[in-house]
């Protein structure tokens, strides 16, 4: 649930109507859908679920899903990559959400699986200004 500020709650006394369109306005709410991929690290695209979601901290996001997982895992056993698109390949998700509001999916990996392991993480200790030679991109 999210709480509001004092000073919108106030705007929302005064003016409800348009306390109303200013909150679906700028609320940070936005729709996630995602999906469990399995040991392999694929998913069925019919296996989608959805869920609402406020903010953009990706840890508070890991936590909500952890819950709904089927059976639960332990927090730090699972790692959220972001699609883009269809036919997008998942990257890991290792920042917080951006601020639009788009809807995002999401595919839940289990760490430890091969589906896990396959993933390639960005480097986060990479010289600005480098860039990987082409050929170690490609795949075999």
């Amino acid at each position: 649930m999210h709480v509001q500020s004092e000073w919108f709650n106030l705007f929302a006394w005064v003016c409800p109507p348009l306390a109303r369109v200013c909150a679906r306005w700028f609320s940070l709410e936005r729709e996630i859908r995602w999906v469990p991929a399995d040991g392999d690290g694929s998913f069925s695209e019919e296996d989608w679920a959805s869920l609402r979601y406020v903010g953009r901290p990706a840890i508070l996001l890991r936590t909500e899903l952890v819950h709904l997982l089927a059976p639960p895992l332990l927090f730090f056993r699972l790692t959220l990559c972001i699609r883009a698109g269809r036919y997008g390949q998942p990257s890991p998700l290792s920042i917080d959400l951006p601020r639009s509001r788009e809807p995002l999916a999401i595919v839940v990996f289990r760490t430890g699986t091969r589906g896990d392991d396959a993933l390639i993480f960005p480097d986060l200790n990479a010289e600005p200004g480098t860039a990987a030679d082409d050929d170690e991109l490609l795949l075999p």
